[in-house]
C-alpha cells in the first residue's frame, strides 16, 4: 500500500485524481494527510504543487518527516524539491518551464533501470535545483538543474519531472520504486 501526500492548492482534485490513478496501475494507494497513520504504508510518494520553496510555502513538519521517515519516500516535482530542501539544496528561480526536457543519466540506479542514457521527460516548473548536499546524490540532470536524487543511506527518491505524465518512461520509474520498496 502507496500514501500519497497532496501538495496542489489549485486544481488540486483534478490533479491528484490524475496521479492516483496512475499509482493504482502498479499498486494500491491511499491518499493521505498529516495525521493519517503511516505505519501501515509500505511507501509514500509527496506529490508536486505550484508552491515555491524558496517562497518557503511548505510547513517544516513536512521537512521533519522526510528528513526522519523509516519508510521508501518518492517526490516527484514540489515533493522532489521538498526533499532536497530538507537535506539543504541549492535552489534558483528561474523562467517558468512547461515542455519536454533532455534529461542524462548521471549514474547507474534501480530507480532509472531501463531508462535510457538521455531521455526526454515532462517538466513544470520555476525553481531549479543547482546543487545537492550530502547525504543526496544526483542521478540526473538537465541543462537545466538536477533532475533526479538519491539519498546515500535511506530510500529516498526524487525527480524534478513528472515521471506520472510520461507515457514512455513514468511506468518504468514507478514500476522501479516499488521493487526498490520490496528489497
Amino acid at each position: 500500500m502507496i500514501g500519497l501526500f497532496n501538495f496542489y492548492k489549485k486544481n488540486s482534485e483534478k490533479k491528484i485524481v490524475e496521479l492516483k490513478e496512475f499509482l493504482e496501475s502498479e499498486t494500491n494507494v491511499t491518499l493521505l494527510d498529516w495525521e493519517s497513520p503511516i505505519g501501515r504504508m509500505d511507501g509514500v510518494v509527496l506529490s508536486g504543487s505550484e508552491r515555491l520553496i524558496i517562497k518557503d510555502d511548505y510547513e517544516d513538519e513536512w521537512l521533519s518527516f522526510i528528513r526522519n521517515a523509516s519508510i521508501p519516500i518518492i517526490g516527484i516535482c514540489f515533493g522532489f524539491q521538498l526533499i532536497c530542501r530538507a537535506f539543504g539544496a541549492v535552489f534558483e528561480r528561474k523562467e517558468n518551464i512547461k515542455e519536454l526536457v533532455e534529461v542524462s543519466k548521471l549514474r547507474e540506479h534501480p530507480l532509472i533501470n531501463g531508462i535510457p542514457d538521455v531521455a526526454k521527460l515532462p517538466e513544470s516548473h520555476e525553481e531549479y535545483v543547482t546543487a545537492v548536499m550530502d547525504p543526496l546524490l544526483p542521478i540526473m540532470a538537465s541543462d537545466y538543474c538536477i533532475e533526479a536524487v538519491i539519498h546515500r543511506e535511506k530510500p529516498i527518491f526524487g525527480t524534478q519531472f513528472h515521471f506520472e505524465r510520461s507515457d514512455k518512461y513514468g511506468r518504468r520509474i514507478l514500476k522501479n520504486f516499488l521493487k526498490l520498496i520490496e528489497q
